[in-house]
């Protein structure tokens, strides 16, 4: 496998992994990305064999802090594995650059989201776009004033948090959280979706697919999957 690194020592790095079909004009496009992150580049052709495993080692062996899978085929069943064997934030880049559109971020509203709405507003306010966090309301059948508690609970959140950056608010009702998020993510405006990804057994995701696993599955989403439940 050969490995482009850019000559810089002892610092953060992102790990970007290739697919066939990228070009240099799409490798310039991470540079704006990397400057916001305060990171140097290492670039991988995606690995032929082992790709989880190869990536890893790599990773590992560069004190890696982030790994992108740009236009990378293998990203839709491993983007998530990656991250939870690596425990690092995993960019799935289908083009670049960005649209010019808000960090989507997908909440719970419980504590253990609450570093996926942060790197979602670090993001946001690095990058020099607008933010929308969501959430959905798992019963679609709750009262009006309900769904404004909720709004005003997260509007308080994402204001403290914010600090001045344009955000948006939505709260969505529906019996299932994965249809709320695909409907949003229809928009078609969104940069980049943020997603905290909990570690699942392969039945539970065979049985009951997560937003993560549906929105990997997206032609066009760009997303950063944050993995969450790791001590």
């Amino acid at each position: 496998m050969a490995i482009a690194s850019s000559n810089y020592e002892n610092e953060r790095r992102l790990l970007v992994i290739t697919g066939a079909a990228v070009t240099e004009a799409s490798l310039r496009g991470v540079d704006p990305l990397a400057r916001a992150l305060g990171v140097a580049i290492t670039v991988l052709p995606a690995p032929r064999e082992d790709f989880v495993g190869n990536i890893a080692r790599v990773a590992l062996e560069r004190s890696v802090s982030f790994v992108m899978l740009l236009a990378v085929d293998e990203a839709r069943i491993a983007a998530k594995d990656l991250a939870h064997q690596l425990n690092l934030p995993v960019f799935v880049v289908r083009s670049l650059p960005f649209p010019v559109g808000p960090v989507l971020v997908a909440t719970s509203l419980s504590d253990d989201d609450l570093p996926a709405v942060q790197q979602g507003i670090a993001l946001a306010r690095r990058l020099g776009l607008g933010l929308r966090v969501a959430h959905c309301h798992p019963d679609a059948a709750v009262n009006s004033s309900s769904v404004e508690d909720v709004r005003r609970r997260l509007e308080a959140q994402v204001t403290e948090l914010a600090g001045g950056i344009r955000a948006e608010v939505v709260v969505t009702t529906s019996i299932s959280p994965v249809a709320a998020v695909v409907e949003l993510l229809a928009r078609g405006d969104a940069s980049l979706l943020v997603l905290g990804s909990y570690p699942r057994s392969w039945l539970t995701g065979w049985l009951v697919p997560s937003v993560c696993e549906v929105a990997l599955q997206h032609p066009s989403v760009n997303l950063l999957i944050l993995p969450l439940g790791h001590q």
